[in-house]
């Protein structure tokens, strides 16, 4: 069977990861199916090699994640919207948006978001990107870039006084209980629900034992900052995703932040014990290739004589587990 030189290149690289000839072209036929393209693919093997070097991941996670779930693989930016002012793009998971100034090792072939967008605009290298909100790393979704300062100004302005309207979809562990459907089951401190949704209003703060998560306030704690998010059920289901955590039961929710907390909506889903499916920090369902958080829609009421945006990024998670019971 002739292989094409985009699979040769993808051959190539799972070959230098160890993966035997068989394996190697299981995995070339997959990109081949599935259409993603020798840089995405190319990317993400060499981001597997950048971690092994870094001691972040073993030999044996590499070849779990590329034979277990090579949906891991894709890595493509889509452009959601456009216009004079705005540039929104559908960010994939595991990517960053900018290199910090502080400084940071990067990949040769890693793309952030600010690479996408200078490649296509480089003109603005000089005035730098304009990001109108932030996005975790990790999670995948809607992210909105100023292609003017006028832009940046009025998006900016929208988040800071919480009229943009988030949406995210996530997996979490677990079958999710509204109140109403067994008895207080969603409910405690900072916890309320009804029989559409639960509202999750536990104040947040920084883990004294860890610099990089956060954690829901003790009774008792002063530095907790006011935090809120509405989650619905969608749908119950089992995680399809091979791995040890296969089989497991999980739920579709929608979370909508009213406010915009550092790690939020994965503090507060651990909160009322349903940290979301890939959550290395605060789940136990971690041998997955992502996180399963994605920034799904968004409305930004914007000022006269700009038109108002609405923007919805397809959900990624429908693949990754099978419905049970349609509860919304």
């Amino acid at each position: 069977r002739r292989v094409h030189g985009q699979a040769q290149n993808a051959l190539t690289g799972f070959r230098s990861l160890g993966l035997s000839e068989e394996q190697a072209t299981q995995l070339a036929a997959f990109c081949t199916r599935e259409r993603t393209s020798e840089e995405e693919t190319l990317g993400r093997l060499e981001q597997l090699q950048f971690l092994l070097s870094e001691n972040v991941i073993k030999q044996q996670d590499v070849h779990s994640i590329l034979l277990e779930q090579p949906y891991f693989l894709k890595r493509k930016f889509t452009v959601l919207f456009e216009n004079n002012d705005l540039f929104v793009v559908n960010k994939p998971f595991d990517v960053r948006i900018d290199i910090p100034k502080h400084g940071s090792k990067k990949f040769s072939r890693e793309i952030t978001v600010a690479d996408f967008y200078l490649d296509k605009f480089p003109a603005d290298r000089e005035c730098g990107v304009r990001f109108c909100h932030q996005l975790d790393h990790a999670t995948s979704g809607i992210l909105v870039l100023a292609k003017t300062k006028k832009g940046a100004q009025a998006c900016g302005a929208l988040f800071e006084s919480r009229r943009a309207k988030k949406e995210y979809t996530a997996l979490v562990e677990g079958h999710v209980s509204l109140p109403s459907q067994n008895g207080d089951a969603a409910s405690g401190d900072g916890v309320t629900g009804d029989t559409e949704s639960i509202e999750i209003e536990n104040f947040i703060e920084d883990d004294p034992n860890d610099d990089f998560k956060m954690r829901v306030s003790p009774p008792d704690s002063t530095k907790g900052k006011s935090a809120h998010t509405t989650l619905e059920v969608v749908e119950w289901g089992t995680l399809t995703m091979p791995g040890q955590a296969v089989g497991k039961p999980v739920t579709l929710v929608r979370l909508r932040p009213v406010t915009g907390r550092r790690h939020q909506l994965r503090v507060h889903c651990h909160a009322i014990g349903h940290p979301i499916v890939g959550d290395s920090e605060y789940g136990s369902v971690r041998d997955t290739y992502r996180l399963c958080l994605h920034a799904r829609k968004l409305y930004l009421p914007l000022p006269r004589p700009m038109q108002h945006v609405s923007l919805e990024a397809p959900d990624p998670f429908l693949h990754l587990f099978s419905p049970i019971t349609h509860t919304h």
